[in-house]
C-alpha cells in the first residue's frame, strides 16, 4: 500500500513540475491599465451610456438611472401593503435559510398534483401552500443548486414552508427532514 502512494506522490510531483515548467515558459502579455474610478451611480451610468448597445432589436434601458443617489428615504420607498395573518414576506433573489424541510412521494405516486402534473418518482417539483403554481425556486444544499417548480400545495404540518418532491429530494441528495437554503428564481 506504501508503495502505491509513493509512486503516485511522484507520478503528480512530475505532473506538477511538467506543467509549471510549462507555464513559466508561456510568454507574458502586459495588462491594459484602466483608470480607476470609484463606483458610483452617477459612474455607473456614465458607463453604461458609453457601452454599445445590445445586438438585439431591443433598446438598452439603464437600470441606474433611476436610484436615489442620496441616503435612504422612506418617502421614496414603495408603499407595500401590510402581510395578511399568517402570511410570509417572501425577499426576491435573497438567499433564505430553512430549518426543517421535508419531502414527500410514496402514497402520491400516480396521482395529480394540486397543479396537474403527474406525480412520479421523477418529478422535481416543489409544495407550498400559496406561491402560484409554476414560480421557480432554487434550492441551494451541500454545493447542489437545483431550480425548481412550484408544482403542488402543502406541506401540512405546522411550521414548515416547503415540501419536495422525491425527484428533487434526489437531485439534491436531501431525502430527509432537515436544513435548507432557497431563494425565488
Amino acid at each position: 500500500m506504501a508503495v502505491r502512494r509513493a509512486g503516485a506522490l511522484a507520478l503528480g510531483l512530475t505532473l506538477f513540475a511538467t506543467t509549471a515548467t510549462a507555464v513559466s515558459q508561456a510568454p507574458v502579455e502586459p495588462v491594459a491599465q484602466r483608470e480607476f474610478r470609484p463606483f458610483t451611480p452617477q459612474t455607473a451610468a456614465a458607463d453604461l451610456a458609453a457601452a454599445e448597445p445590445p445586438s438585439s432589436t431591443g433598446t438598452l434601458q439603464p437600470p441606474i438611472a433611476d436610484f436615489p443617489t442620496g441616503p435612504y428615504d422612506p418617502e421614496l420607498a414603495p408603499n407595500l401593503p401590510d402581510p395578511q395573518p399568517g402570511s410570509i414576506r417572501i425577499k426576491r433573489a435573497i438567499w433564505q435559510h430553512d430549518p426543517e424541510i421535508s419531502w414527500y412521494g410514496p402514497g402520491f405516486y400516480g396521482k395529480r398534483t394540486a397543479c396537474g402534473q403527474a406525480m412520479t418518482t421523477s418529478l422535481i417539483g416543489v409544495a407550498h401552500r400559496t406561491l402560484p403554481c409554476g414560480t421557480v425556486v432554487i434550492f441551494r444544499w451541500n454545493g447542489l443548486i437545483v431550480r425548481a417548480p412550484v408544482v403542488d400545495r402543502g406541506p401540512y404540518v405546522s411550521g414548515r414552508i416547503w415540501d419536495m418532491t422525491a425527484g428533487l429530494c434526489a437531485a439534491l441528495r436531501h431525502c430527509f427532514t432537515g436544513p435548507i437554503d432557497w431563494r425565488l428564481a
